[in-house]
């Protein structure tokens, strides 16, 4: 089968040839005919290749815009949670700070009452002698 510019100049040979002797004859207008039918339909096909190529391309990109858009946000949450985890954590640490303070201000207290009893109990000894 003809193809290419071999068919461009066949067709253009049968088209003038028309108007010569000899003629071309059926067989040939046949062949050049058939050559552009095959041509036409191998055009069609790589057309539809081109598409579906395309098609693929088009669609692999929106995968990946929609992946990379999926590891955007999942990074976010990611930092959203860390900073939360931060903020928890230092919440945290103030109030056991807070806690261990109070516990500091409870003994105090107690070794005051203590020392207080302690002195009332000496005056009171003191008193009964």
């Amino acid at each position: 089968m003809l193809c290419g510019d071999d068919l461009e100049n066949a067709e253009q040979w049968l088209a003038q040839g028309a108007s010569k002797e000899p003629r071309p004859t059926a067989l040939q207008g046949e062949y050049i005919s058939t050559s552009r039918k095959t041509e036409t339909a191998r055009q069609k096909a790589d057309r539809q290749k081109q598409r579906l190529f395309t098609a693929g391309i088009g669609a692999f990109a929106l995968l990946a815009v929609g992946a990379a858009s999926f590891a955007f946000q999942k990074q976010q949450e990611a930092i959203a949670q860390k900073k939360e985890a931060i903020a928890q954590k230092k919440e945290a640490e103030q109030e056991r700070q807070f806690v261990q303070q109070q516990q500091i201000a409870v003994n105090k207290s107690q070794e005051a009452e203590q020392q207080r009893n302690q002195v009332r109990a000496e005056r009171e000894r003191r008193r009964r002698r």
